[in-house]
């Protein structure tokens, strides 16, 4: 939960020392901002607290319900896919990469299925969270680009079907705008 929630309600068993080595693991301290520097450093020497832990005692009264995931929705769409009369291909459950390289993956999968041979409609289905290297000044989120980047590829390598692609954020948010993701057909 403490990865997922982020909040002040959950308890968080990272340190100042996780943060200051994952930027030391990857090699990228020296680009690390001076002044996020100075305040991991300073909380790695105990002058900053802490984020209350595990066990930590403000959170004996404390109860969790996780009402959404990427398991829990994945399975809701495959069971809706399945009563809506769809044949359904669960291709990944943890989809990571590039938006618009996962979106060319997409579509070779897809590719290759519909090459095998299908007798009715098909929902292939995903999940997982996927990045965009931002260059210039875009504001769409990782979905929007990955519905985007599907559509081109569908077209490039001639996915020649009917076909709706559909790309949302469980969180509801896709960037910085007020979309949750994009669809295509």
């Amino acid at each position: 939960l403490s990865v997922i929630a982020s909040g002040p309600t959950i308890p968080d068993s990272s340190t100042y020392a996780d943060a200051i080595n994952v930027f030391k693991d990857q090699n990228i301290w020296n680009k690390v901002p001076t002044k996020v520097q100075q305040h991991l450093e300073k909380g790695l020497a105990g002058k900053t607290k802490e984020t209350p832990k595990p066990g930590d005692n403000v959170f004996k009264d404390t109860t969790y319900t996780l009402i959404g995931s990427n398991a829990i929705s994945l399975n809701a769409a495959l069971m809706t896919a399945k009563l809506l009369g769809y044949q359904v291909q669960l291709y990944n459950t943890h989809l990571c990469g590039e938006a618009r390289n996962v979106a060319e993956q997409w579509v070779h999968y897809a590719k290759t299925i519909l090459d095998k041979g299908i007798d009715k409609p098909t929902a292939f289905l995903a999940g997982g969270e996927t990045t965009v290297t931002l260059k210039g000044n875009g504001c769409g989120g990782r979905n929007q680009e990955m519905v985007l980047a599907f559509a081109i590829a569908a077209e490039q390598l001639e996915l020649n079907c009917n076909w709706i692609f559909l790309s949302g954020g469980t969180d509801g948010i896709d960037g910085p705008t007020d979309a949750t993701g994009g669809i295509a057909d």
